[in-house]
């Protein structure tokens, strides 16, 4: 007996544990078609050994494996290689995006988006954005500086100021508020992904620091000189957005890769190229685009 096209058992007939081909198969897919196919995985295997022996990613990622789970939650994104090697992070088993990738998957996957930025707010102190699908009504979502203050991430645990939130508070209120309602509006064009600051805003304390990503060396070819003062600030806000606690000594020798005594002083140069690298990092998790 047959009935919306499922097989049914009839009284007499035993019970058939074995899944009963379907007639219209794109609601359930098969677990083959869930999987890249073997000249993918052959790909992103052999990519990956390019990208750890050319070096330029020896801070993005600490061995193959690591390059190689990047590229494939890439690739279920839909996203190619190299985009996911710049914008695709795991945190702790979780995909977490930078907010560019975030707005083209939802302007690629969901054509005739609405994505709309209200401009007659003071954007240092809130965004809000207007987000919907076509045919349907537009919701309106935002984040405000006094939400971050109340979650407690635009401060360091020792209570200082955090410098990134400090430095780049627009686009960080832009990030959030976006994510906010791309989870809520778009969770199939973002894959239900968070921004990859959200997630690692929620590890916990226990976190090895073996596991932290460590920054690239960016260009430090800006106007503003740094001084030591400013490096505390900067290194805290590093160490408590990564649940690292390196020290002076250890950021000089991971990050600039000098290998010096601890008891030696950090001179002016260094400790200008360590701040504007871990805020070019910093700024990169959150999918600023800071000029």
């Amino acid at each position: 007996m047959e009935k919306n096209g499922i097989q049914l058992r009839s009284q007499q007939q035993p019970y058939n544990l074995r899944l009963q081909p379907q007639q219209n198969t794109q609601s359930i897919a098969s677990a083959s078609a869930l999987l890249p196919d073997e000249a993918t995985l052959t790909t992103i295997e052999r990519l990956s050994d390019y990208v750890i022996e050319s070096g330029e990613y020896a801070k993005r990622f600490r061995n193959k494996a690591q390059a190689v789970m990047v590229m494939l939650r890439g690739h279920n994104l839909g996203i190619s290689f190299d985009s996911a090697i710049d914008h695709v992070f795991v945190v702790h088993g979780k995909t977490g995006i930078s907010g560019q990738l975030m707005l083209r998957l939802i302007y690629e996957r969901v054509p005739g988006a609405i994505v709309e930025f209200d401009d007659s707010v003071d954007r240092s102190k809130k965004c809000v954005v207007k987000m919907g699908r076509p045919g349907h009504k537009p919701q309106q979502f935002s984040f405000s500086i006094e939400e971050a203050d109340a979650a407690g991430i635009t401060r360091n645990r020792d209570g200082s100021p955090n410098m990134v939130w400090k430095a780049y508070r627009e686009d960080m209120l832009r990030w959030r508020a976006v994510s906010r309602g791309a989870r809520i509006v778009f969770p199939d064009a973002i894959q239900g992904c968070w921004l990859q600051s959200e997630l690692a805003e929620i590890k916990t304390h226990e976190d090895s620091p073996d596991e932290v990503e460590v920054p690239r060396v960016v260009s430090v070819d800006v106007d503003h000189v740094y001084t030591r003062d400013e490096l505390t600030e900067v290194l805290k806000s590093f160490n408590r957005a990564t649940g690292n606690r390196w020290s002076y000594h250890m950021a000089r020798q991971e990050l600039l890769g000098i290998k010096k005594d601890k008891g030696d002083p950090l001179t002016a140069d260094e400790i200008n190229r360590l701040c504007h690298t871990i805020l070019g990092y910093l700024d990169n998790r959150d999918g600023g685009n800071h000029e």
